[in-house]
């Protein structure tokens, strides 16, 4: 019985994950757009000046992007915000790697610490809402397939991390779940790469 009820809800996740999973990209890549429209020619200084002290330092560059998108994102920082500034900093293939490796390495940390430092803390805040609490529950019975699914749909990938840590599902089924978010993360590095060319265009527009 508890495995017919976790299919049914991984299958309710499922259904919700296709069109929710696409909204928030629907909507960055809007945003963008207005955005660098506005100031690009800001933009396009500031991104210069930050690749410019990237080469200067350059390997470290990407060691200390991984190192920040991991302390920013443990504290609730946006991924997307990360992913997006990754993409215009190192471009479409090195942006896509840093990220990456950026956000398996704050899942592994996050996990960890829901598992041994903050577990109770998180158990109290999942008790006061149900949904979540419901997911985290469904996520221990069928493990693998509901994470995958989690990790498709909108819900944010730290919270994701920490509910999963504090449920003590298995590390290696987190991790392997944990790259479903790859194509989610593309197409995040690919808007800030993008986002890069078109605030040069408007740069050179603007003078």
């Amino acid at each position: 019985m508890h495995t017919n009820s976790g299919h049914g809800e991984a299958r309710r996740f499922w259904e919700r994950a296709r069109l929710g999973a696409l909204l928030p990209y629907v909507a960055m890549g809007a945003l963008l757009v207005v955005v660098i429209v506005i100031v690009g020619q800001d933009i396009n200084h500031h991104i210069d000046a930050i690749e410019a002290w990237l080469n200067a330092i350059s390997p470290w560059g990407v060691v200390a992007f991984i190192a920040l998108f991991v302390v920013l994102t443990s504290f609730f920082v946006p991924g997307t915000v990360m992913a997006v500034i990754g993409g215009a900093l190192f471009g479409l293939g090195g942006g896509t790697l840093a990220v990456v490796f950026g956000a398996l390495a704050s899942a592994t940390v996050q996990y960890f610490l829901a598992r041994h430092l903050l577990h109770d803390r998180i158990e109290r805040r999942l008790s006061a809402k149900p949904s979540l609490l419901a997911k985290q529950l469904s996520a221990r019975r069928v493990e693998f397939r509901l994470q995958v699914l989690l990790r498709l749909s909108p819900l944010s990938p730290v919270l994701c991390n920490y509910m999963l840590g504090a449920g003590a599902v298995r590390f290696p089924g987190f991790f392997v779940a944990g790259l479903a978010m790859i194509p989610g993360l593309f197409m995040q590095v690919y808007f800030g790469h993008a986002g890069k060319h078109l605030a040069h265009l408007a740069g050179r527009g603007d003078r």
